[in-house]
This record gives structure tokens, C-alpha cells and sequence, in this order.
């Protein structure tokens, strides 16, 4: 299959892109942060079976409703050097003034390269430390890109949050503008993008 449906629902304090991918018969969630009730509707009245959630990285604006997936069975997938975020460690919740957010298990600690299939769905993992230690983008099918508060639209994530670093934050970005081929690229916050036109926008046009 070279095509899939991807929903985006815009959550939360922040207002957070949270992505809801299917292959037609099986579905993940990227950074349920927020309205999980709404979107699980969305999922059940669509037939989808829901499998997994993939957590871009680990801050609280992208992981406010992931207890509610959890809970129902979704894999919970994050870099290991996030997890400590889903135990509310650093996870920047108390500087919204938010009570801790319920603890949730990781049943999945991904590493960069590793592929990660569901269904027809396949993701290859980039880790793009910077906006935190554990920041990853997800590649989907080569056309695809989730990539968090990695990249934007013609901007990044920040650098300046616990964790955060501007030396890094510059090698993930080379690192994802130098992947081969196009990719329409999912961020999350604001308007979807594309890896030329990032390119061309930082300078790094082939």
C-alpha cells in the first residue's frame, strides 16, 4: 500500500497536532495531547483498530490524553531518554500551573534507525535530540514525516527547555533536511510543510 489516511486534530493548551495514521484497517496515534475522547470516537466510528501511540517526545503538551490510550491497550512508544517524562519528570506540565499527569508505562523504547510496523504501516525512527534528549521524527513509507517540535514550518522547536540544546538541535536538523527524497512533513504545532521547502528555507537546497 503506498497511500494512507492521516487525520490531524489540533489538542490542548498549546494547540498540539496530534495524528491519527491508518492503513485502512489498523491505526497509531502521534502525541495524543488532548480530546483523547474525541478522537478515540473518531477512531471507533471509522472501524479502525487502534495499536499503538508514538510519542514524538515527552513533554506534557503531547502527552496530556496519553493515559486514556493506555489504558485501552495502545503501545505506548517513546525514546528512552524521554520516558522519565511519562512519570512526570521534566515534562514542563507544572510550568502551566497542571497537576501531575497520571504516570504511564513506555511498553516501547525506541533507538535511532529501528523500524517499527503495524499492519501495512512501516516507520523508520530518527532520533533528533535538541528540543529535548529524547526527540524523535517518524518516516513513514518515505513520504511521511512526524517530526514532533523537531521542525516546522520554516522554524524549530526550542532549545532553551531543560534538556534542550542549540549545538544538537543544529545536527538534527542537518540530519533530517539531508534525508533522501520528499517528504511532507507533519510537525507538531502549525501547518504541515515539505522537506524541499525547508530546505530551500535554511539554506540546504539541492
Amino acid at each position: 500500500m503506498s497511500d494512507f489516511l492521516i487525520e490531524t486534530f489540533a489538542v490542548g493548551y498549546l494547540q498540539t497536532n496530534c495524528y491519527v495514521v491508518s492503513d485502512g484497517r489498523f491505526c497509531i496515534v502521534v502525541d495524543p495531547g488532548g480530546r483523547a475522547e474525541k478522537i478515540l470516537r473518531f477512531i471507533e466510528e471509522k472501524g479502525w483498530t487502534g495499536v499503538a501511540v508514538l510519542l514524538t517526545h515527552g513533554h506534557f503538551d503531547h502527552i496530556l490524553g496519553l493515559s486514556d490510550f493506555a489504558k485501552l491497550g495502545y503501545k505506548v512508544i517513546i525514546h528512552k531518554s524521554d520516558e522519565k517524562m511519562l512519570q512526570n519528570e521534566g515534562n514542563l506540565a507544572d510550568t502551566m500551573g497542571l497537576r501531575a499527569l497520571p504516570d504511564v508505562q513506555a511498553d516501547v523504547r525506541v533507538s535511532d534507525g529501528e523500524e517499527l510496523s503495524f499492519g501495512e504501516m512501516t516507520f523508520r525512527v530518527y532520533h533528533t535530540p535538541g528540543h529535548t534528549e529524547g526527540s524523535c521524527c517518524y518516516d513513514l513509507d518515505q513520504k511521511y514525516l512526524f517530526s514532533g517540535d523537531t521542525l516546522f514550518y520554516h522554524s524549530y522547536g526550542r532549545t532553551d527547555f531543560p534538556g534542550g540544546s542549540d549545538e544538537k538541535m543544529i545536527s538534527s536538523l542537518r540530519k533530517i533536511l539531508s534525508i533522501d527524497g520528499e517528504r511532507t512533513v507533519f510537525p507538531g504545532h502549525g501547518q504541515s510543510t515539505t522537506l524541499s521547502s525547508e530546505r530551500a528555507f535554511f539554506g540546504l537546497a539541492e
